[in-house]
């Protein structure tokens, strides 16, 4: 099945809440919000169909900041577009790669005092899970199959 963008962000919205939902009856904390939220940001920033031209919609700089990205992908659905691994680790580097940088400055930072601030750690994995559950979200939507979401092969 190929679905459109009119498809995958309702589908997207339901999946952000239920993972907020979920996580929030696993860890009855209101950082269940950054899953959530992450998992949504995913969809509306760094989807697996950036690697479309006629996909990139929004500022004139969101056009070009993603045309790079496009021309490292060989072809539409390609596993370095489409999958969990390296698929997702490059939308996620490429397009969060200031956040990035600030998290592994701030990391480096609190390796050196005493008490290490465990949220370094928390909130990182809590926006990969949201990321993971986008995407999965998007490869359902495209009709792949569930072993196929890996390495991206339809």
């Amino acid at each position: 099945m190929n679905s459109g963008r009119k498809q995958h962000l309702p589908a997207n919205i339901i999946a952000s809440a239920g993972v907020l939902a979920i996580d929030l009856l696993i860890t009855a904390s209101p950082a269940a919000l950054i899953t959530g939220i992450a998992c949504h940001v995913t969809e509306l920033w760094a989807w697996p169909d950036r690697d479309v031209q006629h996909l990139r919609r929004g500022f004139f700089l969101c056009h070009w900041y993603w045309l790079i990205y496009e021309r490292f992908i060989p072809r539409h659905r390609h596993p370095m577009s489409h999958s969990l691994a390296p698929g997702l680790i490059i939308r996620l580097a490429w397009g969060f790669w200031p956040l990035i940088l600030l998290w592994s400055s701030l990391l480096s930072d609190a390796l050196t005092v005493e008490s290490f601030p465990l949220w370094l750690i928390t909130v990182p994995l809590r926006c990969i899970i949201g990321a993971i559950v986008s995407d999965c979200t998007h490869y359902l939507m495209d009709g792949y199959t569930f072993d196929k979401w890996l390495f991206g092969k339809k």
